[in-house]
This record gives structure tokens, sequence and C-alpha cells, in this order.
């Protein structure tokens, strides 16, 4: 782990930064970085005050450190998405260069958690989904330690105080058996201590899709849980759809039943067989075994 690299940088988001440049801006016309007293490596603590402007409704962000790095070029676009888990690339490139989840269980990098990707942001209560997907090679933002947003896995019955592991090549994490944990080889994955209760669903059947309305879409199926929107500020994932605008990765708005309305400003109408798999963002001490990258 290399020395604290500490800067003044005062970001004005933390949520898809998705830039070309290390300083996380460039001019318009040149494409030439814009001093903002960000930089590759560069560290800096966010704390209460920041969070109350930083954090949004379905994505909250807490006080802790966090860093500038450049997304390695070989990345998945489709892993780095907010609270996912990534690391380094190597040990060769350092920890200011950063991948998808595939590489976390690398015995000896530094895992840390992205802040970005396609998730949009929360204006006026209204979710915007205009953000771009994360483009391997620009450089983003990732939280190293403190309380944090973690993606947890589907099909998780998680308490207060359970230790949460990243699952393998995914990025999301899960609650191990207590035999696991045991293992000295899995210490590496470990991504922290939950601080709150959550229970996120096995794969749920989906019927239909009514074309999208106001940035929003109805999926019609049977959504066991799902009443009196227990199901709102969870992503669904969904796969099987006919035509490809319905399938992705969106942020559950609303939820009954019969009914789970999905911020897919783009989706068409159609009746065919579905799977939603659910993702809940639940908030976690971060407590990564292998380095803080700080």
């Amino acid at each position: 782990m290399s020395l604290v690299k500490f800067t003044d940088y005062v970001p004005l988001n933390l949520i898809g930064v998705n830039s070309p440049s290390q300083t996380l801006a460039a001019d318009n016309v040149t494409g030439m970085p814009i001093s903002t007293g960000a930089r590759k490596g560069g560290s800096f603590y966010i704390g209460a005050k920041q969070v109350a402007q930083l954090s949004t409704p379905y994505y909250p962000v807490y006080a802790g450190w966090y860093r500038v790095v450049l997304v390695d070029p070989g990345a998945t676009a489709a892993n780095i998405v907010f609270g996912a888990i990534g690391g380094q690339q190597s040990l060769a490139n350092g920890e200011d260069q950063v991948t998808d989840q595939a590489n976390v269980l690398v015995p000896g990098l530094a895992p840390c958690l992205f802040l970005t990707g396609g998730l949009g942001l929360i204006v006026s209560g209204a979710y915007v989904p205009a953000l771009p997907a994360m483009t391997p090679g620009n450089y983003t933002i990732v939280q190293d330690s403190g309380d944090a947003s973690v993606l947890l896995a589907a099909n998780q019955a998680v308490s207060v105080g359970d230790v949460l592991v990243a699952a393998a090549g995914v990025g999301t994490v899960t609650k191990p058996a207590a035999t696991v944990l045991e293992a000295v080889n899995t210490f590496p994955t470990i991504a922290g201590v939950a601080e709150q209760a959550i229970t996120t669903p096995a794969a749920l059947t989906g019927a239909s899709v009514v074309a999208a309305s106001g940035g929003v879409a109805a999926y019609h199926g049977t959504y066991t849980g799902g009443g009196s929107n227990a199901f709102a500020g969870m992503q669904a994932v969904i796969t099987g759809a006919q035509f490809a605008a319905n399938n992705g990765t969106f942020l559950i708005t609303a939820s009954s039943a019969t009914v789970l309305t999905l911020a897919n400003p783009v989706a068409v109408a159609e009746t065919h067989a579905h799977t939603a798999t659910l993702q809940a963002l639940i908030r976690v001490r971060l407590a990564f075994q292998v380095g803080q990258g700080i």
C-alpha cells in the first residue's frame, strides 16, 4: 500500500462520476483537464456537512474516505455500478488503477467500493436516469473506508452485525455460512459488517411489460412480498424479456404483489415471461481485510 496522498478536492458530486480527466473536469472544446484539486490517487474525506449535500434518497453516501482512480481499460462496464465492490487491477499498476469485481478475490489486492455507474441522480424527488454507464479507461471516485451503501445480492436475509463478503466475480455482498468465514483464504473477500437488517427476495417471475410513460414502466407478474412498496429503492435485474429495451438493471420506484414500477424510460410493451432478480443497497461499516487504499 502506497503512502497516503491527500487532496483538498471538494466534490460537487460523488454519484455517477465518469470523466476522461483525472481532475474530473475538462474543457468542452479542447478536452484538456481543468484544475479542480482532484488528482489520480488523491484521497479526501467527506464529513457530515458534505454528506447532507451529496447524498440522495435512493443512493445514500456517508462520511468516510474516498479516492480518485483510473478504471482499468479492460474492466467490464456493466460491473462498475454504485455500491459494487471493486479492486486493484494488479499490484504492479498500484492502487490508483482499479477494475471490476472479477479481480477482487485475488489475495493481496486492496478492495474498494464504486460510487459510479449509470444510476442517475434524484432531482426534486424525481428519478433522472440520464447519467451514462461507466466508461473503462475513465476516472471515477471509489470509497475506501467508513459507512457505505453496498450492493446486497438477491435471496439474502441479513441482520445487524452480520459479516458480509464479496460474491465471487459479481461485486455484490452476501451473508456466508459461519464455516466459510473460518477459512483463511476468504479473508480478502470480507467487505464489512451490516448496520441494518434487509431481506432481498429470490428471483421473481414476470409476465408482461407496459410501455414506458413519464420515465417509468410497469412490469406485471408475481412479485411475492412486494406489497406496499416493499421493494421500492431496490434494483431489479430483468432478464428473459422479449425485447432488449426491457432487459437490464433498473431502480424500483414502487412495487406491489403484481407490479414493479421501474425507472426504464425506453421500455416497450410486450407479453412475455421474464425474471426479476432483486438487489438492494445495505448500510455497511467497511472492513476490507487487505488494505484500505489510502
